[in-house]
């Protein structure tokens, strides 16, 4: 039942990311908006994308790219330079929220924020990311009592069967044929894809990690991790939240399931050490931003440890 609770917990920070209503009853507290200052600590590598904010709220807005605050008055239109995953809008009347972007170096988004704090969103595959950033947690974490049930009746083929129907309706919805990346593609489409390839998985694996029965959680995390993650071991890096919930879920599993992680320099050692050997620094970043957030919340002196090394190992 607890690890049930978790799942719900989960629920309310995804929904925080995208503005998925699902009404779970429950209080708000310093989880719900975990995920948004999680991924403004972001790793990158791809070219700046080209994006404008309209601000048509009736009030300032700030928005934080590449942890740079931006001001935007009321009814005012800003390029934002360097934009490489995504940013950070956020002003005083309930807006809060990371949108993601997924362009070439060449095409242009503007993103404008109507009064009630709707988001529209012109130009480049526009559609594409009203669909990731408002709707795709739908699809994904707001399914998870359909995984649920296939976990509860022990059906391995029903959740492999629902999951991946699940997932093939999201490619229809991106006009992608398949969620594993070719060579031939843009990087905009592989960044995309595995974005999109493991808030999915997040949603599977949390529904998984909840049953008491460990042989049926095996097997199924078996599965997923042959067909869609061990490709990626060896380069694996944490872009985002579900990253490190995958990745983590996995180190602390390795025997069982007998797979072959890479290890990696411990960048400061703590009594995780056993999992976060198997953890590349960026994932590491996650485990301490996590640690921090949370002590940060209950006001607890030890958060200075873990914000001391977040400052000095991570430049942060």
């Amino acid at each position: 039942m607890q690890k049930l609770a978790l799942i719900f917990v989960d629920a309310i920070e995804m929904s925080q990311h995208a503005f998925v209503n699902i009404n779970l009853n429950m209080e708000k507290s310093y989880l719900s908006k975990r995920i948004s200052y999680i991924l403004l600590f972001y790793f990158s590598t791809f070219a700046s994308q080209k994006v404008s904010i309209t601000n048509n709220t009736g009030e300032i807005i700030v928005i934080n790219n590449n942890q740079k605050e931006i001001v935007i008055n009321d009814h005012e239109k800003k390029e934002l330079p360097d934009i490489t995953e995504g940013i950070s809008v956020k002003n005083n009347n309930r807006l809060d929220k990371f949108i993601n972007v997924f362009l070439e170096p060449k095409e242009k988004l503007n993103i404008i924020i109507t009064n009630d704090n709707n988001i529209i969103y012109n130009g480049d595959k526009a559609n594409i990311h009203e669909y990731i950033n408002e709707k795709l947690n739908i699809e994904t974490f707001g399914k998870i009592n359909i995984y649920l049930n296939a976990i509860k009746k022990k059906n391995l083929g029903e959740l492999k069967r629902s999951s991946e129907l699940i997932l093939l309706n999201i490619m229809n919805n991106i006009k992608q044929e398949s969620i594993i990346s070719a060579d031939t593609e843009n990087n905009s489409v592989k960044k995309m894809k595995n974005y999109i390839k493991y808030n999915w998985l997040n949603t599977i694996f949390s529904a998984v990690n909840s049953t008491e029965n460990k042989n049926f959680s095996q097997e199924a995390i078996d599965y997923y991790y042959k067909k869609y993650i061990k490709t990626d071991i060896l380069k694996f890096s944490c872009n985002d939240y579900y990253h490190y919930k995958i990745i983590e879920i996995l180190a602390k599993n390795k025997d069982v399931l007998r797979i072959e992680l890479p290890t990696y320099t411990i960048i400061e050692t703590t009594k995780d050490d056993n999992t976060n050997q198997y953890l590349s620094k960026s994932c590491q970043k996650f485990y301490f931003l996590n640690k921090f957030r949370y002590l940060d919340y209950i006001n607890s002196s030890e958060k200075e440890f873990y914000q001391k090394i977040l400052s000095e190992k991570f430049n942060d």
